[in-house]
């Protein structure tokens, strides 16, 4: 999520076409900014404008290019994320979930030495994983398990990271909390029970995130 200057009131959420991304910009256009809903399915980031009609501000629809949605891709996913952000600054905010936390922090090591970023959110963040069932599913997963990324010039560039786990995630083990406190230099919060922060757990929103965002950019 990219704010600009505060007087023009402008974000970007990446992933706003459902659950967490769509909790956050609803709540950033009821406080009056105009949002860009970026993301992989414009049908879903269509129902999230709809969803902000009558609210303070207007929602700007925005679909991620990426060719293979269910076959993530590193070079693919950070590419698009790129091209939806444009210029990065202390002003950009980032909220991600499970890969699109992978895909935030290796965004944010492609940036300019001297180029900063302000918070990034990430909720069910991950360097190892559990319970992935079939060979398809590892397959997806080994590269970004496996490629490295550069701690330092990430925890260098953005300002501030905040990690949020659950207590009975079935695919992100707990071991992550402390990796990321330790690479990262993360904040790190465990919500209980919350799975994998996702319909399926009867999570729809996460009101923890959207009061961080809200807090960090002064509102």
């Amino acid at each position: 999520m990219n704010s600009s200057k505060k007087s023009e009131k402008v974000a970007l959420v990446t992933g706003a076409g459902s659950g967490i991304g769509r909790s956050v910009a609803l709540a950033l256009t009821h406080e009056g900014y105009s949002v860009v809903l970026a993301g992989r399915h414009p049908g879903r980031l269509e129902e999230t404008a709809a969803l902000a009609q009558g609210s303070k501000a207007r929602a700007l629809v925005v679909p991620a290019d990426v060719t293979d949605p269910a076959r993530p891709k590193i070079k693919e996913w950070v590419a698009a994320l790129a091209q939806a952000v444009g210029t990065a600054d202390h002003e950009t905010f980032f909220v991600g979930h499970s890969i699109g936390c992978q895909t935030i922090l290796r965004y944010v090591q492609t940036l300019d030495e001297f180029q900063f970023v302000g918070v990034a959110v990430l909720v069910a963040p991950w360097l190892t994983l559990n319970g992935l069932t079939t060979q398809e599913e590892k397959d997806i997963a080994k590269p970004w398990i496996s490629t490295a990324m550069d701690y330092r010039r990430i925890t260098t560039t953005a300002r501030r990271i905040v990690a949020i786990f659950s207590n009975d995630d079935p695919f992100v083990p707990l071991e992550n909390e402390i990796r990321f406190r330790n690479e990262f230099r993360a904040e790190t919060i465990i919500e209980p029970r919350h799975g994998h922060f996702t319909a399926d757990d009867q999570v729809t929103e996460v009101p923890l995130v959207r009061d961080i965002v809200l807090h960090m950019m002064g509102l």
